[in-house]
């Protein structure tokens, strides 16, 4: 993504004291915005903005430029920053819980250990931030922009991130339990042992991306797509995987015991060492007897004819039933 060009300007900071603002204390923040403004716009009078560790609970800055701003250790619960422009900020270690952010713009931000629990960054433009050990509980990010961003350590559980988009994004060590997701778009995400455990994933789209040792166990995964993603070591048990695309992925030793598989499609899927005992293929379409030889099936597995296993060669049990 292209950065907007920024002007030339001189690296001064100035710090407002703590114990000269206070809550109703707008005209002084008003004044370090504007010297803030100035500051960007080259204006040698200007001051960078620099609220490094204040106590701003419930102030409101909604539509302002703090691009570049530092906010670290910030004290912005319940703060209103909705379409507040934070490209490239500091905000690490904020608190920044039950904050509204929905619409701001957060490119490249300094998100590093912040807490955005109960959060709302609906609609808000995240790309390329850093979010490395954050907490977002609870957070409402549904339709915002992580595109290329950086999740590490970060725990989503309860989050709504529905439509979000994540294409390319690097997501290792995250927990996504029970979160929302469905309709989230993860193209060429790169995810490493994370845990989307009863998460909901319906018509997520996966496809190319990278999804290795992570566990989806009771995750719902309706309609999911991973054409051409690689799925190698991740932990598929009982989740509800019906009607997903796992066209030419890699399901190449992955826990697929017990789930819901009906009608899901598979053609060019590697399937070499992939447990589906005790899965539901019934319907699974474009699976070869080469690929269900290579699998492991069990009495428990219901085969694509309807029939349970295991499956033996001849049997034409990968022929799926006709609904």
């Amino acid at each position: 993504m292209k950065q907007p060009v920024i002007p030339q300007i001189t690296e001064q900071i100035v710090t407002p004291s703590p114990d000269r603002w206070t809550p109703g204390g707008d005209a002084q923040l008003r004044k370090i915005v504007e010297a803030h403004a100035a500051w960007l716009g080259g204006d040698p009078s200007g001051t960078r903005a620099d609220l490094t560790g204040l106590r701003l609970q419930g102030v409101d800055l909604h539509g302002a430029n703090l691009r570049r701003a530092i906010l670290r250790l910030a004290d912005l619960r319940s703060a209103n920053l909705a379409n507040v422009d934070l490209e490239e900020a500091v905000l690490e270690a904020a608190d920044l819980r039950y904050a509204n952010l929905a619409g701001a713009n957060l490119f490249g931000t300094d998100l590093k250990e912040a807490r955005l629990d109960h959060a709302v960054l609906a609609g808000a433009g995240l790309s390329e931030a850093h979010l490395t050990g954050a907490t977002a509980l609870a957070a409402d990010f549904r339709q915002a922009l992580l595109l290329d961003a950086i999740l590490i350590r970060c725990d989503f559980s309860d989050a709504v991130l529905r439509s979000a988009s994540l294409h390319h994004a690097r997501i290792f060590e995250c927990g996504f339990r029970r979160a929302d997701l469905a309709g989230a778009l993860l193209y060429s995400a790169r995810i490493r042992f994370c845990a989307f455990n009863g998460a909901k994933l319906m018509e997520t789209k996966f496809d190319s991306a990278q999804i290795h040792d992570s566990s989806f166990r009771g995750a719902d995964l309706r309609a999911a797509k991973f054409h051409q993603a690689d799925l190698a070591r991740s932990e598929f048990h009982r989740t509800v995987m019906e009607e997903c695309d796992f066209s030419s992925a890699n399901l190449g030793s992955v826990d697929l015991s017990r789930a819901g598989l009906a009608k899901a499609r598979f053609p060019d899927a590697l399937l070499f060492a992939a447990d589906v005992r005790g899965a539901n293929l019934s319907g699974a379409r474009d699976l070869t007897a080469e690929q269900l030889q290579h699998a492991r099936t069990s009495e428990e597995t219901i085969l694509p004819n309807g029939r349970r296993g295991p499956y033996l060669k001849g049997s034409g049990a990968e022929r799926p039933v006709l609904y």
